[in-house]
């Protein structure tokens, strides 16, 4: 009888050996961190996961933009994984003016402004 009691309380018990208190020490690389330091917080994966798809719907945008215009953006803002170039690097790469990388950059970022407007509205 005693047996049958301690073996149903092992059963009923069983599904919560694993719980966790948050508050519960964890030794990670010499350093005591409580279990809930180490769980990301869902609004920070909400904020990751908006920056992502803003970060796409941006790069979207800017694929979109004519040629000449694209690449200047993405040059100047390091999107293709180099540094980002100043618009005299820029020229020079392209072969045209200073003065005309900027005016095309100027009127890349107008374009890429109105379409992020009309995405929000």
């Amino acid at each position: 009888c005693i047996r049958n009691e301690i073996l149903m309380l092992l059963r009923h018990e069983k599904p919560h050996m694993n719980l966790r208190h948050l508050e519960e020490k964890l030794l990670c690389d010499g350093e005591d961190l409580c279990l809930s330091e180490t769980i990301a917080d869902p609004a920070s994966l909400e904020d990751q996961c908006e920056q992502r798809d803003a970060t796409a719907h941006a790069l979207c945008c800017v694929d979109a933009l004519p040629e000449q215009q694209r690449n200047i953006v993405r040059l100047s803002f390091g999107l293709d994984g180099g540094p980002p170039l100043s618009q005299t690097a820029i020229a020079k790469r392209m072969g045209m003016s200073p003065a005309w990388v900027s005016r095309t950059k100027k009127a890349a970022l107008e374009i890429l402004r109105e379409g992020f407007h009309d995405a929000n509205n």
